[in-house]
């Protein structure tokens, strides 16, 4: 689901935003996607519908590390970091 001018929202509040967005490859008026459905994959037939959450990070690699003590275990997502 996209907003509309939510990018522009964004790019007041902080500038960049959608240079920033572009350079590490996101498409066009990803900054206006406020949420998404994903399918569950095929793979994955007795799955639940379950929420998710999307973040970046400057370090993928050193990320983990200093994730000791949060409530979620450490997962990898296959092709990142």
């Amino acid at each position: 689901m996209a907003l509309p001018a939510y990018g522009d929202f964004l790019e007041q509040r902080r500038p960049g935003t959608r240079e920033g967005m572009a350079s590490m490859g996101a498409p066009p008026c990803f900054e206006e996607v406020v949420a998404s459905l994903v399918p569950i994959p095929g793979d994955q037939p007795g799955a639940r519908p379950h929420w998710g959450v999307t973040f970046a990070v400057d370090d993928a690699r050193a990320l983990p590390s200093s994730a000791a003590g949060w409530s979620s275990p450490r997962s990898t997502r296959r092709g990142c970091g």
